[in-house]
This record gives C-alpha cells, sequence and structure tokens, in this order.
C-alpha cells in the first residue's frame, strides 16, 4: 500500500455468507490500528471489529457472524513508517440465507416494464405511457437517464443480443384496448440509438410475450392479442426470429396459452412459467399454475406434472434463469399485488421457496448479474396504479 494513512484492502466472496473469522498474516509492514469491516456491495460497510494496538505477525480474529459478500481490512495507523503488507487475508465463515438489497431507486415511476443487462449496465426500459430509458451502471452504482422509445411500449420481456436490447411481442397504447407493436424495435444502449425493425407478420402479433434467446435467435412465447377483458384471446403460439437474417419462422403452440408470464432458456430448452389468461372474465383470479417446457433441438412441447406446478399462481411476474434454476417474482392476483420469490430447478423440476421481496409488486422486469437477482419498477397495488421506483436485489449465493 501507500506510506500514509488511511489504508485498505477488501475480498470478494462472490455471494453473501456468514462470517465470524479473519486471519490476517502480515509481512514487517503491519497495522497497529484497524477495522474489519463486511458489506455487502462494496460500498456501505459495517465494523465488526476493532484492533486498537495490534503487533503484527498473524492476527487470528474471530467475532459474532455477520453476513457480508465484501471483507474488508481498514487500516487506520501503521505500525511502521512503511504500508500495510500482507501475506495472506484469510475469510471463514458458513452459508448465509440471502437477504433483500435497495439500491438507489430509479427516477421513472413506471410498470409494465421490463430489464435488460449489457455488459456491467443494466438497461430499465418501457412502462405505459412516455418513459425513458434508464441506465444502471454497476460500477458507479448510479442511474443516468437517455432517450425515450418512439412510441409507447410496455408488457414485454427484453432481450439482449450482440449489444442490442431487443422489444418483441409488446402492447402500446392504453387499457383495456392495448395495440399489438407492428415492429421489432432495438436499442443501442452505447449509441442511444432506438430503431424501428423489421415488421412482424400481421397474423403473429401480440402484447405480454415471453421472449428469450439461444444460438443468437429469439424466441417468442405466448402472448394475447387486443389488449385485456372478453375480447382479447390469450395465444399459445411460438415464433423464432433471427435477427441476421430478418426470418421469422412459427412453430408448435405450447400446451397452454398464457400471457403476463415469464420465459427463460435453460440448457437448450425454452420454460413457461405463471401468468393467466388475460381474455377471459375475472381473468385476474384466472392465473396459470402449469410449467410448460419445449425442446429446441426436438421441437416439442410438454407439459410438467402438476406437481411441478409453481405453488403460488400469479401473473404480471418477474423471471430470470440462474445456474440451472429460474427465479420468479412478484405478481397480481386475487385482489393484492404480491411479494413472493420462488425458484424452479430445472434438473429436479421442483420448487423453492425464496425470501420475498420487502415490497409487493407486478408488471416489472428482473435479470441475473454475477449472482446476484435484480428487479427494478412495477406496480405495488393490483392492477395499473401506484407505480414504483423501487429497485433491489437479491444475492442468491450460486
Amino acid at each position: 500500500s501507500q506510506f500514509s494513512d488511511p489504508q485498505w484492502i477488501y475480498v470478494d466472496l462472490g455471494s453473501v455468507y456468514a462470517i465470524s473469522r479473519v486471519v490476517l498474516k502480515w509481512e514487517s509492514a503491519f497495522g497497529k490500528t484497524y477495522e474489519i469491516q463486511v458489506s455487502d456491495d462494496a460500498m456501505s460497510w459495517t465494523t465488526v471489529f476493532t484492533e486498537p494496538n495490534g503487533n503484527g505477525g498473524v492476527d487470528d480474529i474471530t467475532f459474532s457472524p455477520a453476513s457480508g459478500r465484501y471483507v474488508r481490512m481498514y487500516g487506520t495507523q501503521r505500525g511502521t513508517a512503511w504500508g500495510y503488507s500482507l501475506f495472506e487475508f484469510e475469510v471463514y465463515g458458513s452459508g448465509a440465507t440471502p437477504s433483500w438489497q435497495t439500491l438507489p431507486d430509479s427516477s421513472q415511476q413506471r410498470h409494465e416494464s421490463s430489464l435488460a443487462v449489457i455488459g456491467n449496465r443494466i438497461v430499465l426500459l418501457g412502462g405505459r405511457g412516455s418513459r425513458p430509458v434508464e441506465i444502471f451502471d454497476l460500477q458507479t452504482g448510479e442511474w443516468n437517464t437517455f432517450s425515450a422509445p418512439p412510441i409507447t411500449l410496455h408488457h414485454f420481456q427484453a432481450v439482449t443480443l450482440e449489444g442490442l436490447v431487443y422489444v418483441i411481442g409488446a402492447y402500446t397504447g392504453r387499457y383495456p384496448n392495448e395495440i399489438s407493436v407492428p415492429n421489432v424495435y432495438t436499442y443501442d444502449p452505447t449509441l442511444d440509438q432506438w430503431n424501428q425493425g423489421t415488421l412482424i407478420p400481421a397474423d403473429r402479433r401480440r402484447g405480454s410475450a415471453g421472449a428469450v434467446v439461444h444460438n443468437n435467435k429469439i424466441y417468442i412465447v405466448g402472448g394475447i392479442v387486443g389488449g385485456h377483458g372478453e375480447h382479447a384471446d390469450a395465444k399459445p403460439w411460438l415464433d423464432q426470429y433471427d435477427p441476421a437474417t430478418n426470418q421469422w419462422t412459427i412453430l408448435p403452440d405450447m400446451p397452454t396459452a398464457r400471457d403476463h408470464f415469464g420465459a427463460a432458456a435453460v440448457s437448450g430448452k425454452i420454460y413457461a412459467v405463471a401468468g393467466r389468461d388475460s381474455g377471459i372474465s375475472d381473468s385476474l383470479d384466472h392465473t396459470i399454475g402449469a410449467t410448460s417446457v419445449y425442446d429446441i433441438e426436438t421441437l416439442s412441447w410438454v407439459e410438467l406434472p402438476v406437481d411441478s406446478d409453481i405453488p403460488t399462481e400469479r401473473a404480471g411476474v418477474a423471471v430470470a434463469a440462474n445456474n440451472g434454476e429460474i427465479i420468479v417474482s412478484g405478481g397480481e392476483g386475487f385482489g393484492q399485488a404480491w411479494a413472493t420469490v420462488e425458484a424452479f430447478d430445472t434438473n429436479t423440476s421442483t420448487w423453492t421457496t425464496l425470501p420475498s421481496m420487502p415490497t409487493a409488486r407486478h408488471g416489472m422486469g428482473a435479470v441475473v448479474v454475477g449472482g446476484e437477482y435484480y428487479v427494478s419498477s412495477g406496480a405495488t397495488s393490483q392492477g395499473g396504479g401506484s407505480q414504483s421506483t423501487i429497485f433491489q436485489k437479491l444475492p442468491l449465493g450460486n
């Protein structure tokens, strides 16, 4: 380190643990006074141990278990004229139950929006009304505002491919007669540039569809035509769009038509989870529990047995995949917004319950970055009211 005070060094454990012991093996340049600190985000630190009069050598430090992903030695006084120098910095503990962390709010209230990730940037886009793009920089921990799309875009699941964010299977217009967006739209976060792309075949346009990427092709799943209500029609459709050729291919229908759901691609298969049929009366309570799975290689669907149904049926969920699991958060139905978070293990076809979101909401997007599940925006009550700017994350620990 530099020959001055204070100085620090931290270790990134990769996920959250219950930390209870740190061992520092000093070189001749040691810390006379220092603190051991823990953090979930490397920005806000909590001191768990203070050394008032160190003498170098080996410091074997124990303390009450403290939850954190990052562990820091914060030196306040050097023991020599030199800096701080360590042979080894060891951290001991055990797995901790993950907990939600609240991050800086975005600037625009919105729901029926989506999230995407490109590099170290989380892109928040869409929502009812005119909403600009907002981008959260994971390195600086700050939001910045960029251009709004050429038309209002809502009810979609954004995907990314080769540096662009794609919006396909979206709605535009007002409730309850929303219009299926006729074009593919892309957003380039580097240039802050929207582009109206190819026309979607007229008989395959819909909103509230799921979307995933596999082998540089985009798959659009389900959705609904005609807005919300008995005049609308939920679809079981599956389509493949190739951005390189602008080719659109119709694939087999999934077993259950659904909208307001989430899709995820894991190991060559597409999973459709949760959702509802918004084209029938009392649709808010007509949720779907079944999990539908499409094998991209064999071009075939299966609907998993009833014991693989999502435990808490709801629609308007946020969905993202992580290490073979599909994380499903929030939603609405049965008179409320939901804070529930559940994970589907694609290897065992079983569900587990994760810590609930601090704030119940629906109609938002989710992404996973570095083993952490991020959720932004959404409405905090059933229906379209109470839009939010809330931004939170859950370390997944795997």
